[in-house]
């Protein structure tokens, strides 16, 4: 004689364990995305101090405080002199993830995973000039 019905159960039990297991990864993912976008309480004060404003005489940005990537795919401004600048991205948690040299009118954004960054740009002295954000999605 067979049991069957014990085999059975043993089953749906691992298949009870797997659905749990699916379930923790998704929320673990959730709780990833969250604290991907979750706001630097730093870095938002250095956009805050430089909202609207620019430290360079003749640097101009154009580009908005706050921009969605990859609708926006670029940093600009105007740099009519040609003088160096410096461009550094940075994560929410204050590890920067991008930095470039550019004397040019902006720069292309890199490929970054989902999240809240930070984007500030510099003289050749690294006085900043600006701070921004980037909201990829």
């Amino acid at each position: 004689m067979i049991q069957i019905e014990p085999i059975k159960e043993e089953v749906s039990t691992e298949k009870k364990n797997e659905k749990e297991s699916k379930r923790t990864t998704t929320s673990e993912l959730k709780q990833k995305d969250l604290l991907a976008y979750s706001p630097n309480t730093q870095l938002e004060k250095v956009v805050e101090n430089f909202r609207g404003t620019y430290r360079g005489n003749d640097i101009k940005v154009l580009t908005p405080e706050t921009i969605i990537y990859p609708a926006t795919d670029s940093l600009k401004w105007s740099n009519p002199s040609s003088g160096t600048l410096i461009v550094e991205i940075w994560n929410n948690q204050e590890v920067k993830v991008f930095d470039k040299e550019t004397n040019e009118q902006g720069i292309t954004i890199p490929l970054l995973s989902n999240g809240l960054y930070y984007w500030k740009l510099m003289n050749e002295e690294f006085d900043l000039l600006y701070a921004g954000k980037i909201k990829v999605e």
